[in-house]
């Protein structure tokens, strides 16, 4: 393993979720969790519920789970997002 597959695994965390009831682990950085976690509070959505809508959404192109969360947050939060 090199060392920077090493420090990934230092600063990023397993988070276990549930895909349509299915349960499975995603590697997800601390930001990226907790913006996960705050988009489910603001949207009275449960983390499940967003996982698995995100996993299904056929407009995602990514080709992991990880990377169709990732995308799924980043999407929301573009959307979301208004300048000042």
């Amino acid at each position: 393993m090199s060392l920077i597959q090493e420090d990934i695994k230092r600063t990023s965390k397993l988070l276990a979720i549930r895909i349509d009831g299915e349960r499975t682990t995603v590697r997800l950085f601390d930001s990226e969790i907790k913006a996960l976690n705050r988009i489910c509070l603001e949207t009275n959505t449960s983390m499940s519920e967003f996982c698995s809508a995100a996993a299904r959404d056929p407009r995602r192109q990514e080709h992991t789970l990880t990377g169709k969360l990732r995308g799924a947050v980043i999407s929301f939060l573009l959307d979301q997002w208004k300048p000042v």
